[in-house]
């Protein structure tokens, strides 16, 4: 094997599970190519390694050649990185999605004839998951979705209304196999999700998380100058703490608890949008969490989309319950006995407003340059940081009239009390 074009250098767990999978994809000689996995601003967590087998493969007694493009996922070498936002914790839980989760939910799929290729495709293909803190191994290993034509959506650009719907549909569908999963088999539900939640970690004190956060909402408040837009705000500074801790136990939404994505933007989808197949993938699962489904939603349209797509809320919220109700009663489950359009409507009153914590950081990276971003391996458990980007004039114009837009929202439906 012959590393080329290393970024960052290579460490010795990673190329031998690289090894691993070379063989049992049948090439005979091959090389490995590395690459950066990600550009800076576009991931946080952890250290993207993009990585290229190229050699032969023997097929039927023909050598052929071929290339087999993979990202890579591995703990950030910086110390005080991983210390800053628990990424031994986080880590834990996205290789607990593909090694026991997503192998669940497939299964029931199977049982329900319902074609895993064809109807839930919401992730890349893993190829390998490991996480062995005891002796820093701990990796992740996936299909590079690039490869196949899937990209980032442009951040600089809020999603439209059709790329939107398209998002909450599929995650219907990723909240109904939850449901169903509680309602057929609830000894494994009970079972299926026991990991730990990192932002009790990251969230436990005054550490770089709580100063990034508390530094990017006092951002917001600063650009504003509706006095309602500035008390909502203020208040979401003043209790976000409180809210994490209350919203993010497993029983807060009781029966209504569904196993969530946790970290649902704009940097965490892939979209493949050629011709009228329009594809999508979901990444990043290091937040999964279960809780209500509204956490997740709420996450997203607060921070990837734009106001003339949230004037159009009931509408989004009307195709995220049809996508559900519809794939819910095809897994062999009646929604109206465990999830009404009510009861929807009912934990967005309670928990609607989790989004307006993290729309102020996330939305000030996606309209920031990347030179403004700040840079993760320099942060450390004392770092005070005003959010994850410094703002210009302009910047701070775009952060305004979009979280503007998500606060009237918040306002309107009820899910904020001034």
């Amino acid at each position: 094997m012959e590393d080329t074009n290393v970024f960052p250098s290579v460490p010795e767990y990673l190329k031998h599970e690289l090894n691993e999978i070379a063989k049992k994809h049948h090439f005979l000689e091959y090389n490995i190519h590395v690459d950066k996995g990600c550009n800076h601003g576009d991931g946080f967590m952890a250290t993207m390694i993009a990585v290229t087998v190229k050699g032969q493969q023997c097929h039927n007694g023909v050598t052929v050649n071929r290339e087999l493009p993979l990202i890579c996922k591995i703990l950030p070498v910086c110390e005080s990185r991983r210390k800053a936002f628990s990424a031994d914790t986080v880590f834990e839980r996205e290789a607990y999605f593909y090694n026991t989760i997503s192998p669940i939910f497939v299964q029931l799929l199977k049982e329900k004839n319902i074609s895993v290729d064809e109807e839930f495709t919401i992730h890349p293909k893993c190829f390998a998951a490991i996480y062995e803190p005891d002796t820093d191994r701990c990796l992740i290993i996936m299909e590079n979705l690039k490869s196949i034509g899937f990209d980032l959506w442009n951040k600089r650009v809020p999603h439209d209304f059709e790329t939107v719907g398209m998002v909450l549909s599929e995650l219907g569908k990723f909240h109904a196999v939850s449901f169903a999963i509680r309602d057929q088999k609830k000894e494994i539900f009970d079972k299926m999700f026991t990991v730990t939640e990192p932002f009790l970690k990251m969230f436990r004190g005054n550490g770089a998380a709580e100063t990034m956060v508390s530094g990017s909402i006092q951002q917001t408040i600063d650009v504003l100058d509706d006095v309602q837009e500035i008390k909502v705000m203020q208040m979401v500074k003043d209790n976000y703490q409180t809210w994490i801790r209350e919203y993010l136990k497993s029983d807060a939404a009781g029966r209504f608890s569904v196993l969530n994505h946790g970290d649902l933007w704009n940097n965490n989808l892939m979209f493949k949008l050629e011709n009228q197949n329009r594809q999508l993938r979901l990444v990043d699962f290091q937040l999964l969490r279960l809780t209500s489904p509204v956490m997740d939603i709420s996450y997203f349209l607060s921070t990837s989309t734009n106001p003339t797509v949230l004037q159009r809320f009931d509408d989004l919220l009307q195709i995220y319950y049809n996508s559900l109700a519809t794939f819910l009663t095809k897994l062999g489950s009646d929604p109206q006995k465990l999830f009404t359009f009510d009861d929807l409507e009912d934990q967005f009153r309670q928990f609607g407003d989790y989004g307006l914590i993290f729309a102020s950081i996330l939305i000030g990276v996606m309209v920031s340059d990347a030179e403004d971003i700040i840079d993760m391996d320099l942060v450390k458990d004392d770092t005070k940081a005003n959010g994850l980007a410094t703002l210009n004039d302009d910047t701070k114009m775009l952060l305004k009239e979009r979280i503007s837009s998500v606060i009237q929202l918040a306002i309107k439906a009820g899910w904020v009390k001034i």
